[in-house]
């Protein structure tokens, strides 16, 4: 009876657990260097609500430009198009910690129609999206944001 009661008492417990091993979400930080000004702002809200909404599965720090620059280096190009794993490479550093999956840099500019994005996932390479002349409303800034999302998951290891 006892043996019985402790094998029903481990299939129950072990029932109620999800299989988890060797998950972890993608840790991905995601820095507004656009200066499309409070539309812009609005528009990487955006694409972080998307990930916020992926829940357990994205781990996503935020942080606009003048709060990473003192890690990037002196001299940018321009346009984030042109950024390469250099750039961005002092970004994925944690103190203490493993290095983070993806960095994305977003210029969002609605006023104008334009979206660029560079998305740096652990593997050197930059994955870039540039959008024109469409209008960036939650549908495309959600359809963006899969994208981004895709990307982001290049070379993911658990």
């Amino acid at each position: 009876m006892t043996r019985t009661l402790l094998v029903a008492a481990t299939l129950i417990i072990t029932a109620a657990a999800p299989a988890r091993a060797g998950w972890r979400p993608l840790e991905l930080m995601v820095i507004d260097a656009g200066q499309g000004g409070a539309a812009g702002k609005r528009c990487v809200d955006r694409v972080a609500a998307y990930f916020k909404a992926q829940g357990e599965d994205v781990d996503l720090t935020r942080r606009d430009l003048a709060a990473v620059r003192a890690k990037l280096p002196a001299t940018l190009p321009t346009s984030v198009l042109a950024w390469t794993d250099a750039e961005t490479a002092a970004l994925r550093t944690r103190k203490g910690d493993d290095p983070l999956d993806a960095i994305v840099v977003i210029d969002c500019r609605p006023d104008v129609r334009t979206f660029d994005v560079v998305i740096d996932p652990t593997p050197a390479g930059v994955t870039t999206l540039r959008l024109r002349a469409v209008a960036l409303d939650a549908r495309v800034l959600d359809w963006l944001a899969r994208q981004i999302q895709i990307a982001a998951y290049t070379g993911f290891e658990l």
